[in-house]
Parts: structure tokens; C-alpha cells; sequence
């Protein structure tokens, strides 16, 4: 088993979309995190030291791509607020890749998931695009949350 390599960088906000629902999709130019990345790991996120010193907030890797790590998160609490507020130019200190991820090794996968827990599987589907026989299978508290 071979173990992705960790990294700290001071990556550059790309782009910080609002797509509703206090629900952001942040694209963060952080290529050495890209190159290591796997479909449904994770990366710690700094959100700034007035509002949490101590702890990272830990967000699904949404997709990994040309250099460009994209998060879909939800803007709850004190963290992810302060982290929806960062504009095109601004850094972001991340940690990762972080956790296992997901095999991708299944001949007719099913992917299953809910509300903002379907973040990791955008990358996890593309790992599997072409394959006959597969699917996806979204839920939400409303229509909203998967349209």
C-alpha cells in the first residue's frame, strides 16, 4: 500500500461561488495537494486565527484537477462563514491530502449520498466515468439541496 504525501500550502482562492442554500464551491490553487489527491480524501482548512486558532475545519476534497483543488462546503458556524467571505487573490492555509479515499475498483458501482456529504463523490465519479452499469443515488432535506 503506497500512502499519499501531506503538504501544507498557501493556496490562492480561484473562485468562492455561493450555488445557494449557503452552500459554496471554493476552487484553490493548491497543485501539490491536486497531484496527490484521491477521490474522497480530505484537506484541512486554517479559518483564520480570531475566529479558531487551534483547529483545522476538515472539508471533502470535491474534485482534484489541472493543479486546482475544489471544495463544495456549507457556511454554518464561524469557520466556514469567515472561509465563504475569501475572494478571488486571497490565501487559504490547507493541509492534505488527508484520509483514505475511496477505492475504484468496483465493476458496477452505486454511489449513495446526501445533502453536502455529496461533495466527494464529483471525484469519485469521475473515476468511474465510462463504466457501464453504474449510478448515483443523491438525497436532500428538499428539492433544493439536489437540483
Amino acid at each position: 500500500m503506497s500512502l499519499s504525501r501531506k503538504f501544507v500550502e498557501s493556496a490562492a482562492v480561484l473562485s468562492n461561488t455561493c450555488l445557494g442554500n449557503d452552500v459554496y464551491s471554493l476552487a484553490l490553487d493548491a497543485p501539490q495537494i491536486c497531484w496527490e489527491a484521491k477521490p474522497g480524501q480530505f484537506v484541512g482548512v486554517k479559518t483564520g486565527w480570531e475566529q479558531s486558532p487551534f483547529l483545522r475545519r476538515p472539508l471533502s476534497v470535491a474534485d482534484a484537477v489541472d493543479g486546482r483543488v475544489i471544495i463544495i462546503y456549507r457556511a454554518l458556524g464561524v469557520g466556514t462563514n469567515w472561509l465563504s467571505a475569501r475572494r478571488e487573490g486571497e490565501r487559504v492555509d490547507i493541509m492534505g491530502p488527508l484520509g483514505h479515499g475511496f477505492t475504484l475498483q468496483a465493476k458496477r458501482p452505486l454511489l449513495v449520498g446526501g445533502g453536502i456529504g455529496i461533495a466527494p463523490l464529483l471525484g469519485v465519479a469521475r473515476g468511474f466515468a465510462g463504466r457501464s452499469g453504474s449510478g448515483i443515488l443523491l438525497a436532500g432535506r428538499n428539492k433544493d439541496e439536489i437540483t
